[in-house]
């Protein structure tokens, strides 16, 4: 395998975890009906927006560098 092609695939299942947590952070606050201490509703919204960032980031310089 070559690196260019190991490297597509990291970046594919990095994506793929970070979506798969996101989706997981938000059925947990669906089935709490969104119940949680102010503390815990901060610290899920950074968790968000961390792995948004992530694949964000992950995406646009994988462009730039192909």
């Amino acid at each position: 395998m070559k690196i260019n092609n190991f490297r597509d695939l990291l970046k594919y299942l990095v994506i793929a975890g970070n979506t798969v947590f996101i989706i997981i952070i938000l059925i947990n606050g669906i089935k709490g009906n969104f119940n949680s201490s102010p503390i815990e509703k901060f610290s899920n919204c950074c968790l968000l927006i961390i792995l948004v960032l992530n694949s964000y980031l992950i995406l646009k310089f994988s462009e730039r560098n192909s």
